[in-house]
């Protein structure tokens, strides 16, 4: 992921750290642990319908899961459907939306979803810190005129939001620079 920040011109990539990553993150935290499962198992949830999935053994936390059972019983939250952890222990936050076919609804909801996620994640007492950006998986079929409506939608907002498909986010994070 690039970040800039307002007063530095350096743009730093980082990439996916791998299951050891996201497991000391959780470690101490018995809900948090038992709620890390294969990406390719959330997407799938998520209704990702394409014959291959570019995941196949990384882990994430499943937010999702995460809000399920510390709320149990009561009325929960929205989060984001997922974590993963970065290099220098950033997490990504990560929003599937892959059957969505007005992205207004999205637009009116992921600024409540990524605040909730975020003191979840803080709640941890291993919390150091968290990308600006949030991913918005969209559908293959839709995605270029979604991302585009969705940009729009949210850029009064200021809501840093990266929309990607599966495989460009894959591409993005999941694969290591030559």
């Amino acid at each position: 992921m690039s970040v800039k920040r307002k007063n530095d011109k350096e743009v730093v990539k980082r990439l996916y750290r791998g299951e050891k990553a996201i497991r000391n993150f959780v470690a101490g935290n018995s809900i948090m642990i038992n709620c890390l499962d294969f990406i390719q198992t959330i997407l799938k949830n998520e209704k990702y319908k394409e014959k291959k999935c570019p995941f196949d053994q990384e882990i994430a936390l499943n937010l999702d899961k995460v809000e399920i059972l510390v709320k149990k019983g009561t009325l929960r939250d929205k989060t984001v459907d997922f974590v993963v952890c970065l290099e220098q222990n950033w997490l990504l936050l990560v929003e599937a939306k892959l059957e969505v076919e007005n992205v207004a609804n999205i637009a009116k909801t992921i600024q409540d979803k990524i605040e909730h996620s975020k003191v979840l994640l803080r709640s941890c007492d291993n919390y150091i810190h968290s990308e600006e950006s949030v991913i918005v998986l969209l559908n293959n079929k839709y995605y270029q005129e979604q991302s585009n409506k969705l940009r729009r939608l949210l850029i009064a907002k200021n809501i840093n939001i990266k929309p990607y498909r599966v495989c460009d986010f894959y591409k993005e994070y999941f694969t290591p620079i030559c």
